[in-house]
């Protein structure tokens, strides 16, 4: 029986694991459900295994402590969170990763970590050719999606973002390449090993190749981190180290091939070393980083406000928006630095907390990369601190950790560490008492009940808004079916802001399109029936500034000049160097007649624009002919 439970546990994780990486990533909640249902299953079938099994074991890991410390202060963080909506969403992934790291805990046999290598193997043959095919067509097909232009050229597979499917293949191409270096031959044949160890290569090959087709520089830069690890891992007493030193000239030498012969490769370098005159090399050329260091220093900003506990779970896109620089048009969720933003969000308390797991991480796999330890496992421990090091280092320029896939791949890859046994003992497996055992499986029931509830509803409330904003689209002569999805989406979940704010805009534009006096009553009446809408999506999220804007532009329909300059003078401070706002706030004073003000405005907006979108000139002037 337990090994039949334990079995299922490993093959569950394995086609949850799966199925995140294949379905975007997991980016939405809706595309996330495979992947968390099955993770899910996993951990029922851990307790299951826990309930009906006689004895049960449990091995200790310096990682254990931290990860439930951390799921403990990430529920604290949520419930004083600005938006709960998006602290919620960010506390179910948590709350899979700390199940899926404790499921793979369990993880004991080596055919176990064989089985997920299998999957991994899968994986990175498929989305190395997938974005080989990308690259190569310039196509911007992602299975039923189209991913954004700006990404056209560069290898995505079936995440949206290249940087994205870069990091999830440096986590696998670790655990990949260590199992071809350190395999070795128990039985069969000396050809059937060798095959096999040649194809093993030629899949770490292929996640080379999908790395570089990703077009990610922090990719090349972080798996280049990843194969200096590999070369300074580890007792040096194995016979099979100068495999490490050819693997590791293998893979420089073929992202060098890369970054020079691919013409887009040589383009994009072309703009991170030389000088924007073209004159010189000079370091990098973009000083921004591409906008990445207006993030950063809008970032620390916020640190230096909230240093202890941060500003809560999930809430930095949100909380920048008062310190966005202008020269950052767009508005980013992430910080595009996962030090940062785990700072920012969490404070020096969640940092701490999630350094001490990386402490424990890196300690434990060097006692289980042992020349001791069998193969199998020795080769899991240094291919995982391979990745982990190349997903670190990725993690300075991106936010692969705020990717559920990734991140929950990243989980399991810690638990199937702190899982195998150490040569000296350090991490010692025991025997879980009876009274213990019980409890920790009804405990798992409890915590695996409420977190489907909860992903349940955040799911349902996500597809009825999107069914909501298609039907809006389809069918644009019958805003009641759109209107019916959105009041389905507001039941099922009440966190959520959206559908709130989309089934006020349905309302303001039909009024919009109500002109002259003759109609004066059915635009007042369309737009005051807008206008609840919009309250309640502010006061479940009172910091997105397009929604603002929205309910004065509703009240202004309604004939409320005073609740409209109210919102759009919020909206102004919401976001001091945005144009946008300044623009809305200009239009209304001139349409007012206060050439003044909104002289005073469009000026703000104009300098503003000016910084973020060099060329684009407004002509202030013509607010005096008006």
């Amino acid at each position: 029986m337990n090994k039949l439970l334990a079995g299922a546990m490993v093959v569950t994780t394995a086609f949850a694991l799966s199925l995140g990486v294949l379905f975007y990533g997991a980016v939405e909640p809706e595309v996330a459900a495979p992947m968390y249902f099955l993770a899910l299953l996993a951990a029922i079938i851990w307790a299951a295994k826990l309930l009906l099994s006689p004895a049960s074991t449990w091995k200790s890991s310096p990682m254990h402590w931290p990860i439930l410390a951390f799921a403990v202060y990430a529920f604290i963080r949520y419930l004083g969170a600005p938006v709960e909506y998006d602290a919620r969403v960010e506390l179910l992934q948590v709350g899979l990763c700390v199940l899926g790291y404790f499921t793979a805990c369990q993880f004991y046999h080596p055919s176990h970590r064989t089985i997920l290598l299998g999957a991994l193997l899968v994986l990175v043959a498929f989305e190395s050719g997938y974005a080989l095919w990308q690259f190569a067509t310039k196509s911007d097909a992602v299975l039923f999606w189209t991913r954004p232009e700006m990404y056209r050229g560069r290898g995505s597979g079936t995440y949206i973002c290249p940087n994205n499917l870069a990091g999830f293949l440096e986590l696998a191409f670790g655990l990949v390449l260590a199992r071809g270096i350190l395999m070795h031959r128990r039985k069969g044949s000396m050809e059937g090993f060798a095959v096999r160890r040649l194809v093993i290569f030629y899949l770490a090959l292929m996640a080379v190749v999908g790395i570089g087709v990703s077009l990610s520089r922090g990719g090349w830069g972080a798996t280049l981190a990843g194969l200096v690890m590999l070369a300074v891992w580890g007792d040096w007493r194995s016979r099979v180290h100068w495999w490490r030193f050819a693997a590791v000239g293998v893979g420089i030498v073929l992202l060098g091939f890369i970054a020079w012969k691919l013409a887009p490769v040589r383009i994009m370098n072309a703009i991170t070393s030389v000088d924007r005159q073209g004159t010189a090399s000079i370091g990098l050329g973009d000083k921004t980083l591409n906008s990445r260091r207006y993030l950063w220093r809008a970032t620390m900003e916020i640190i230096r406000e909230h240093p202890v506990l941060g500003t809560g779970a999930a809430s930095w896109q949100w909380v920048h928006l008062k310190h966005k620089s202008a020269e950052v048009p767009t508005h980013p969720e992430y910080t595009h630095n996962d030090y940062l933003n785990l700072l920012s969000d969490y404070g020096a308390v969640g940092f701490a907390l999630m350094a001490w797991v990386f402490v424990g991480f890196f300690r434990q796999a060097y006692k289980t990369s042992d020349v001791r330890i069998p193969s199998e496992e020795r080769s899991w421990s240094v291919g995982a601190v391979v990745g982990i090091t190349a997903i670190l280092a990725h993690s300075l320029l991106d936010f692969n950790l705020h990717i559920p896939a990734n991140a929950f791949a990243l989980a399991v890859i810690l638990g199937s560490t702190a899982a195998i046994a150490d040569a000296d003992g350090r991490f010692p497996r025991a025997p879980i008492p009876p009274g213990a055992r019980i409890a920790l499986g009804i405990g798992l029931l409890a915590v695996c009940s409420l977190l489907g509830w909860q992903f349940s509803k955040t799911v349902l409330g996500a597809r009825y808004t999107r069914l909501g904003n298609d039907a809006k689209i389809r069918y644009l002569l019958e805003p009641g079916i759109a209107l019916d999805f959105y009041r389905r989406a507001s039941e099922v979940d009440r966190g959520l802001s959206i559908p709130r704010w989309k089934t006020g805009d349905i309302f303001r534009v039909q009024a919009q399109w109500r002109l002259g006096a003759e109609k004066k009553a059915e635009r007042v009446g369309l737009a005051r029936q807008a206008i609840p809408f919009y309250a309640e999506a502010l006061r479940l999220n009172p910091y997105e500034t397009q929604v603002v804007l929205r309910a004065a532009a509703a009240d202004e329909l309604a004939g409320d000049d005073a609740g409209a300059l109210e919102k759009y003078n919020r909206a102004v401070a919401m976001e001091p160097n945005s144009p946008v706002p300044a623009e809305r706030l200009g239009k209304f004073h001139r349409d007012r007649g206060n050439d003044e003000l909104a002289a005073k405005y469009y000026d703000l907006a104009q300098r503003m624009k000016r910084v973020s979108s060099p060329g684009i000139d407004w002509n202030v002037d013509e607010l005096k002919k008006n």
